[in-house]
């Protein structure tokens, strides 16, 4: 693909863009939310730039004591991550010409050059099985792992998840207390479409439900995934050969997905129970904008 760009890298960057503007626009399309039009108008003095910035400041420093932790453990989670992100391609090359190396000490300039270059190629396909790891199990975890947070059930009374206590429907429109309709144009009818059949729904739910593990909670796999991480960085003691490293940098792909996934799914669960919490109280959620 030479209209990419002239070197593999740029090739990888401009296929790794398109891929994940593919992904957003997907995601756009066929993930639902709730309707804004249904809340409460901001109030005007917490309107503009500055007002943003200190209501974000002010939610961050009043952070539920869950998501505070959960900050609190992907900061430290972090600094054991990037070493390993940074330098897993330098430690396999290192393995495979140690042995190289050792056998061949009067070696020329060109020939440590070419070392070093399948080296190199070692090291990158290395971090292509942690890619293949992690891919795999960012795909096959959240079929196995008990949901955090489960939506609680509509009101009686008050339609779908798609609409509010404060306001009635028309068919799909929504309306104000007093029956007058409230305007939608077509970019609001596509991006807030009518709920989908709840028959077909709850039978998806009981088919993905079989495939979980009971005792598995999102919480429990990070810190399995801490500790499965923990356990691989200790063997790097005594690794060595290129093989064996390879082994464990796809081993760790799943706690890389772990990474990846458990503290924003758990944070978006407290989200969502707080934010339930203070719509039923009439309340509202400071802490949304500080997270």
């Amino acid at each position: 693909m030479p209209f990419f760009g002239n070197t593999q890298f740029k090739v990888l960057s401009v296929i790794t863009c398109f891929a994940l503007g593919g992904t957003v626009f997907i995601s756009c399309l066929f993930i639902t939310e709730r309707d804004p039009r249904h809340d409460r108008p901001p109030p005007t003095d917490e309107m503009g730039m500055i007002a943003f910035f200190k209501q974000t400041y002010r939610s961050a420093r009043r952070l539920s004591p869950q998501i505070r932790k959960v900050c609190e453990v992907q900061f430290f989670n972090w600094i054991g991550w990037f070493p390993f992100l940074f330098y897993i391609t330098t430690y396999i090359g290192q393995l495979h010409v140690n042995p190289i190396f050792r056998a061949n000490p009067d070696m020329s300039p060109e020939e440590v050059d070419e070392a070093w270059e399948s080296a190199t190629r070692v090291g990158s396909f290395a971090l292509l099985i942690f890619a293949i790891t992690s891919f795999s199990s960012n795909m096959l975890l959240p079929f196995l792992v008990v949901p955090t947070y489960r939506a609680p059930p509509p009101a009686k009374g008050t339609g779908s998840f798609h609409s509010s206590p404060c306001n009635h429907r028309i068919g799909n429109q929504p309306t104000t207390p007093s029956g007058t309709p409230l305007p939608m144009s077509a970019s609001m009818t596509s991006f807030f479409p009518p709920p989908p059949d709840e028959a077909s729904h709850s039978r998806l739910t009981r088919l993905l439900s079989l495939a979980q593990i009971p005792w598995l909670t999102l919480r429990r796999a990070w810190i399995l995934s801490h500790l499965l991480f923990a356990l691989c960085m200790f063997l790097t003691f005594f690794i060595t050969n290129p093989l064996a490293a390879t082994i464990l940098a796809g081993v760790v792909g799943m706690s890389w997905a772990l990474s990846l996934w458990a503290p924003f799914a758990l944070i978006s669960a407290e989200i969502s129970k707080r934010d339930a919490l203070a719509r039923k109280t009439g309340g509202v959620n400071d802490d949304q904008a500080g997270v």
